[in-house]
């Protein structure tokens, strides 16, 4: 037997020299002229695969995976799945976890692994601080009470920002009834609410 260690360039075939090799076990004798052979190299697959996903807790999720021909999915050395898609076992309370899956794929009799992390966090639960009832012209401050990785405002009605929108706290001058909204984002778990607003027209803000 012939051990080959492939070359580890950019060629997928090369030529052996195998003038000097003593061959026995019945095979014939290879003259000068067919003292070289042509070995092939073949690739390994090369699996597309995020690093990392956030699940939300209580929701139905999946993990995809290309660049191979068949696939092993593994947790924990335990073989979970078999095909491209890997659909996610997602707990449905607390607390909070974390698995690393494994996947191997196989093209051409070759293969590779890569693996993913999961996180399973629990959905953000958005509540607002802020008054409702306001005076025309007055500025609010409003606050979210459990800020998450992300937080964003909008407004409807006759509220203007008064800082940027996209932070914990926000700063909203108030000309007529209207409507702010808070919207809340982990990985894909989102959640939002709003808090209508009601302008005094006969009252105005008071001096500084």
């Amino acid at each position: 037997s012939l051990l080959i260690q492939a070359p580890s360039n950019e060629l997928n075939q090369f030529q052996l020299n195998v003038k000097s090799l003593n061959l026995t076990g019945g095979c014939e004798n290879i003259s000068p002229d067919n003292s070289f052979i042509s070995v092939g190299i073949k690739e390994n697959p090369v699996i597309a695969l995020d690093e990392s996903k956030i699940v939300c807790i209580g929701s139905s999720d999946s993990i995809s995976v290309s660049g191979a021909q068949s696939y092993e999915w593994f947790l924990e050395e335990n073989l979970v799945n078999n095909t491209e898609i890997l659909y996610l076992n997602v707990p449905t309370g607390s607390p909070e976890s974390v698995d690393t899956y494994l996947v191997t794929g196989h093209a051409n009799d070759c293969e590779s692994t890569d693996s993913i992390v999961v996180n399973y966090v629990s959905p953000p639960n958005s509540k607002l601080d802020g008054d409702e009832t306001v005076c025309k012209g007055q500025v609010i401050k409003y606050r979210s009470q459990s800020p998450e990785d992300s937080v964003s405002w909008t407004l409807t009605g006759g509220g203007v920002f008064k800082s940027p929108s996209n932070v914990d706290t926000v700063l909203v001058a108030w000309s007529a009834n209207g409507t702010i909204k808070l919207k809340e984002q982990v990985g894909e778990c989102k959640d939002s609410t709003s808090l209508d607003v009601i302008v005094d027209e006969f009252s105005s803000s008071p001096p500084y």
